[in-house]
C-alpha cells in the first residue's frame, strides 16, 4: 500500500463594506479593490467552498511542497477546485493507486 501526502483546502468568503467617494462606479470599484481596510471584515463560514485537493505527492512529507518534483502527482480532476461537489461515492475517473500522470 502506498503512502501519499495530500494538501487539501477550502475557500471561505471574507467580506466587508466600504464607503468610497469616486467619479464613476469603475473608479469606486478600483479604489475598493486597492484598499487594505479590512477592519470590519466578516467571515462567512456558511458559504465556504467544497474541500478540494491542491497538491498530492507520493511519500510522507511534513510539507508536500518540499517533495522532489519526481514525487509530485497530478490531482485527479474529480478532486480539483471547481470539480468537487461533495459526492465521493462514485470512483469513476479516479487514477489508479500510485499512478503518475
Amino acid at each position: 500500500m502506498a503512502i501519499y501526502t495530500i494538501v487539501k483546502q477550502y475557500r471561505v468568503p471574507v467580506y466587508t463594506s466600504e464607503i468610497v467617494e469616486a467619479e464613476t462606479l469603475f473608479e469606486a470599484c478600483t479604489k475598493a479593490i486597492e484598499s487594505d481596510d479590512w477592519g470590519e471584515a466578516r467571515i462567512d463560514y456558511e458559504s465556504a467552498g467544497a474541500t478540494h485537493i491542491v497538491c498530492a505527492v507520493l511519500g510522507a512529507y511534513a510539507n508536500a511542497y518540499d517533495a522532489p518534483s519526481s514525487d509530485v502527482l497530478r490531482v485527479p480532476r474529480e478532486f480539483a477546485e471547481g470539480s468537487v461537489t461533495g459526492d465521493r461515492h462514485s470512483p469513476a475517473g479516479q487514477a489508479n493507486e500510485g499512478e503518475k500522470e
